[in-house]
């Protein structure tokens, strides 16, 4: 017997029983203590659902943790305050937030996937697999450390704060943007683009790491092995994997016979620092900032377009490649003692042109004095500008030059100190060569 009344009401009562759950995008708060994301005793009104508002504020602090194996939408999620500093960690499933998400002690992901598409704050950031992705910039502001998983997507991570990656490194795709606007520490693994910790890959478009001019990026030690990319054929070649440096990118307390490779694209007008160890740049590198250090390079052929500065203080700098100093290239020695200053050993040819400038802090050279600055294996060219700064009064200088090496020369000067100052100072300030007197 069929009731027309009844079939309507059941009908409602099953669609409503339906959609309500995910139409709810109520406000959901955390009551229990540390405990788990998928038990439902620890929510008022219920476990949170597609377009909610999730706060996590208790006395404690607690931790909670998300662990679903089923992927979870929320609209917002705010963890802790200034009273209360709960902590968030993700270790496993997928949790997706579509507006802000703020941490206000530690946010920790060990596995699993957490998405952020909202502007998005964290306190200290911690990331030992996993992966952290989505379209959102997320601002970490205290500090992060990274010991392997992946993140992921168009969206920024910002890093205000120290920084380490260590353990088995650190991977980006997807396009995700890492940038260093304090001191980034890398002493352990690989750093590896268009890849994530799986091992498979995340999609077109690799990622780019940009560290800023108020950033400071150290590969410390012996294990800071190489920036790379994954290539898995197609449109996913990692050849769009970059590395801009506007601060300053530096290695250092490494072994003599260390190599950190940098085997992405490189655009750089900041600084880079060979302090220890070698740095292997990109074949045919153009150098548009400043290349510095008491350790070594490595390259097919290095232009000098910017400033090479030998030496940590006073030192030796090695390039293993060819060298070639444009017009507008500049070297810069430096003397500590007449007996210690800086020197640049090349393994392959040189073809110089540009300036050489000399600087004499604690050096008072007279004539006769002779510096050998510059060794290769052969050397065209000459350096169109010569300028020596805090040199003795009566001393001007001149550069000669064999087949494999480039000296400096004081002579007998003809000038008196003011107008050799002068000079100094117009061969730093204009274009075209200008000749110190002999």
């Amino acid at each position: 017997m069929s009731i027309p009344g009844l079939r309507v009401a059941l009908f409602a009562f099953v669609a409503f029983a339906t959609i309500s759950p995910a139409a709810r995008a109520g406000v959901v708060n955390w009551i229990g203590t540390t405990g788990f994301w998928d038990v439902a005793g620890n929510w008022n009104p219920g476990i949170p659902q597609a377009g909610d508002s999730v706060f996590i504020n208790v006395p404690g602090p607690q931790l909670v943790t998300f662990r679903s194996p089923t992927a979870i939408t929320v609209g917002s999620l705010a963890v802790g305050s200034a009273a209360n500093l709960d902590s968030f960690a993700v270790t496993g499933g997928a949790l997706a937030v579509t507006g802000s998400y703020t941490g206000v002690a530690d946010t920790a992901i060990s596995g699993g996937t957490l998405t952020l598409n909202g502007g998005s704050a964290l306190n200290t950031f911690s990331q030992s697999n996993g992966s952290l992705g989505g379209t959102a910039t997320v601002a970490i502001n205290g500090t992060a450390s990274f010991t392997f998983g992946d993140q992921r997507g168009a969206g920024t991570t910002i890093l205000n704060g120290p920084a380490t990656i260590s353990g088995s490194g650190f991977r980006l795709d997807g396009g995700r943007t890492l940038q260093n606007n304090a001191t980034l520490t890398w002493s352990a693994g690989q750093i590896l683009f268009n890849n994530t910790f799986s091992g498979a890959s995340g999609g077109p478009g690799s990622g780019t790491i940009n560290n800023t001019a108020g950033g400071t990026f150290i590969a410390s030690g012996d294990s800071a092995t190489s920036i790379a990319a994954s290539n898995f054929g197609g449109i996913d070649t990692g050849a769009d994997a970059l590395f801009v440096n506007a601060g300053t990118f530096r290695k250092s307390g490494s072994s003599a016979l260390s190599v950190t490779m940098i085997g992405v694209a490189f655009n750089y007008s900041g600084t880079v620092d060979a302090q220890s160890g070698t740095i292997q740049l990109p074949d045919n590198f153009h150098n548009a900032g400043t290349l510095t250090g008491g350790g070594a390079y490595t390259t097919s052929t290095l232009t000098n377009d910017g400033h090479v500065a030998p030496g940590n203080g006073v030192g030796n700098l090695k390039l293993n490649g060819n060298f070639v100093q444009s017009p507008v290239g500049i070297v810069d020695f430096e003397f500590g003692t007449c007996a210690l200053f800086d020197t640049l050993t090349i393994t392959g040819t040189a073809v110089l042109s540009g300036t050489l400038h000399a600087s004499f802090q604690g050096c008072a050279p007279v004539a006769g004095n002779t510096f050998s600055l510059v060794t290769a294996a052969g050397i065209s060219g000459t350096f169109g500008a010569l300028v020596v700064s805090g040199g003795p009064p009566g001393v001007a200088f001149n550069l000669t030059y064999t087949s494999n090496s480039v000296v400096l020369n004081a002579v007998v000067g003809i000038a008196p100190p003011l107008l050799n100052r002068a000079v100094s100072r117009k061969a730093h300030g204009a274009a075209g060569t200008f000749d110190l007197p002999l």
